[in-house]
């Protein structure tokens, strides 16, 4: 089978959540090469964060910001490719060729007033086109799937749940010194909490703000790391720690190598997820692996994936939330048990490399016509 994958998304500056995701497609189906599968990467240009080494080669599909519509139903017909694979919401309409989008959030449905994903009529309209032409919709979650039955009924019977898996690389994580030396001002002795996230309004970051000045009235210690890049609702969330006096216990590093951050994690005495939106939540599975607790509130998908591996926070009662952390961070046993309940469940349904496998799967079944 003939595969087109759209690796557009790889055409970023640093790598976040969906990034992630699709080079942990990339790297498990080079490593397996299936007998069965051509596969062949579609962009407009090369994408920056695609890496040089993997074995499939790379398309550019004529049209600037409309190369779905402009290039790639010519590049399907050039390659007499058999599906057109997407890793985001956004398929070539006009290609003639079964076509599967995976489908990530939709960050509005959890809360109204959340922006990040643009418009959320366009959002509505573009959910609605992808769901009548796709052969399957493939969802991270199935709290992305029922947000998509809602905004598209029409996609009732395509849909599939295949949720992420961790990188390897986390689960042979340890405490590094190289690691604390990618945050500045951490020093190589003070605990730690850690949140992973590209600012934006659904992470709800300054939600955190509460709760460390709740820790720090306790004489806790902890400061919290910000690893994550560059973006304007990170430098607003940190003028409002300085603002409330803690900003000498936020450090932002930006960006974190990818080298380091599994270190990054381990080093951590728990990691915070305070988002009112994650359609799936990789931080979770990550810190699991790197044996670090998660706190997190109780929303969108993220109960879901955690389960009992999580202590819940209720953000809007901050000094609950804050003694609720305290009690974790002086309770061995109780974080232990967060642990290792999460490394249960990334046995159970977030291995390496499953992904890969269940997509090489629906592959064959629409292509044998059995969906």
């Amino acid at each position: 089978m003939r595969v087109l994958l759209d690796v557009s998304a790889l055409d970023q500056d640093f790598v976040t959540g969906t990034e992630r995701a699709l080079l942990h497609l990339l790297r498990h189906l080079a490593r397996e090469q299936p007998a069965d599968l051509d596969l062949h990467l579609a962009a407009p240009r090369p994408p920056r964060l695609l890496p040089p080494d993997l074995p499939f080669p790379l398309h550019r599909a004529w049209g600037g910001r409309a190369w779905r519509e402009a290039g790639a139903p010519a590049l399907a017909r050039q390659l007499q490719a058999d599906l057109w694979h997407s890793p985001v919401l956004a398929l070539p309409l006009r290609a003639r060729l079964p076509r599967v989008a995976t489908i990530h959030e939709f960050a509005f449905l959890a809360d109204p007033g959340l922006r990040d994903e643009g418009r959320p009529g366009l959002r509505r309209l573009r959910a609605r086109w992808t769901a009548r032409r796709a052969a399957a919709l493939v969802c991270v979650s199935a709290w992305t799937e029922a947000g998509l039955l809602r905004l598209a009924p029409a996609a009732r019977g395509r849909t599939r749940v295949i949720p992420h898996a961790v990188d390897a690389a986390f689960l042979e994580a340890r405490p590094t010194r190289e690691a604390r030396e990618t945050v500045p001002g951490l020093g190589p002795e003070r605990p730690y909490l850690l949140a992973v996230a590209r600012a934006r309004r659904r992470k709800a970051l300054e939600d955190l703000l509460p709760v460390l000045a709740a820790l720090a009235e306790a004489g806790r210690e902890e400061v919290l790391v910000l690893a994550g890049p560059p973006a304007p609702a990170r430098e607003t969330f940190l003028r409002r720690a300085a603002a409330a006096g803690l900003g000498d216990r936020v450090l932002a590093p930006g960006w974190i190598p990818e080298e380091h951050l599994p270190g990054l994690y381990a080093g951590a005495a728990a990691l915070l997820l305070p988002s009112r939106s994650e359609g799936f939540g990789l931080p979770l599975l990550e810190a699991w692996a790197a044996r670090t607790p998660v706190a997190a509130r109780r929303a969108a998908a993220l109960p879901e994936i955690a389960g009992e591996a999580a202590l819940w926070l209720d953000f809007e009662r901050p000094r609950e939330a804050a003694g609720a952390l305290l009690a974790l961070l002086g309770d061995p046993a109780r974080r232990r048990d967060l642990v290792e309940a999460g490394r249960r469940r990334l046995e159970a349904a977030h291995r390496p490399g499953e992904p890969a496998r269940r997509l090489l799967a629906l592959w064959r079944e629409i292509l044998a016509g059995g969906s």
